[in-house]
């Protein structure tokens, strides 16, 4: 380690105390004076001593006397130190305190007085914060935000007026938008509820039709149904009366017409599916019926004539 840079402890304090008045300077140089000569010896020894190896054991000696030299006057400058501050804290304390005494008289009047002072400012700011507070309900009623004016206490009844009638007309204006966008859906709306009519009206009509028509080729088809049954009836009542004919020619009178009669009675009906053609092939049977007990009635009738006879 290299020997530190000494500075020269005598330009030192008096640069230390150059700002201070003479007394506080000279108190200055009283209390350290003695141990900036002290320093000055030491280091001036310090200065001589250089170890290099570790036969020199009286420069090591002198090293260690001189380190010890130094500290106790470094201990005693700290002492000093503390002492000196201590006494500057209590007068900076004292001082403190008297101004504190003096400012807690004064602070108050000043306050008082610059109240009674400033009366017509705060009367005037207190009109301003009321007009704009009420500027400001007025903008916002009309849709508009206060924020966008610089300041609306400080504006002159004809700026309050222009910025009023312009929010108004602004206002309006939106309105005005909002009914015409109003009538434009409406009529949207009334538009499509119509087309939306026309086209179930359309389709009732479609379905309307589809159902007569349904209705017109179902009643087609059973009136074919019915003729086609009626005209088969026709030929197995003919094919029937036809074989009756034949029976009889081939038999007795009465036993041709018994047996004729009990033909009538087997005669094969076809099963019906329908209501309608049910009831009619019971008519049929009906029929059949009495003209087979007819038939019957006859034969025994001209078998009575003949016993008679």
């Amino acid at each position: 380690m290299t020997m530190p840079t000494i500075t020269n402890t005598s330009n030192a304090l008096a640069l230390a105390v150059s700002d201070l008045d003479l007394e506080d300077a000279t108190a200055l140089r009283k209390a350290f004076g003695s141990f900036f000569e002290k320093a000055d010896e030491w280091v001036a020894r310090a200065k001589e001593i250089k170890v290099t190896s570790e036969d020199q054991k009286r420069e090591m000696k002198l090293a260690r006397e001189s380190r010890l030299g130094l500290r106790e006057i470094r201990i005693n400058v700290e002492k000093t130190r503390k002492q000196l501050k201590e006494r500057s804290l209590r007068y900076g304390k004292a001082v403190d305190g008297a101004a504190n005494l003096i400012k807690g008289v004064i602070e108050p009047i000043e306050e008082y007085l610059q109240e009674q002072e400033s009366f017509a400012d705060r009367a005037a700011a207190k009109r301003r914060d009321a007009l704009r507070s009420a500027r400001g309900d007025a903008l916002r009623a009309l849709g508009a935000d206060p924020a966008a004016y610089a300041d609306l206490g400080a504006m002159t009844d004809d700026a309050w007026d222009a910025a009023r009638e312009a929010a108004e007309l602004a206002k309006k204006a939106r309105e005005d938008e909002a009914a015409r966008l109003e009538a434009i859906r409406v009529e949207a709306a009334r538009i499509e509820d119509e087309r939306r009519e026309k086209a179930r009206q359309e389709q009732i009509r479609i379905e309307a039709e589809r159902a007569a028509r349904e209705k017109t080729a179902k009643a087609e088809r059973e009136l074919a149904a019915e003729k086609e049954r009626a005209a088969r009836e026709q030929r197995e009542r003919e094919a029937a009366e036809a074989k009756a004919r034949a029976t009889a020619a081939a038999a007795p009178d009465r036993e041709k017409l018994h047996a004729l009669a009990a033909e009538f009675r087997g005669f094969a009906l076809p099963t019906m599916t329908t209501e309608r053609g049910t009831n009619i092939v019971a008519g049929l049977r009906k029929r059949l019926e009495g003209l087979a007990q007819q038939i019957d009635d006859a034969a025994n009738a001209m078998a009575s004539s003949m016993e008679a006879a």
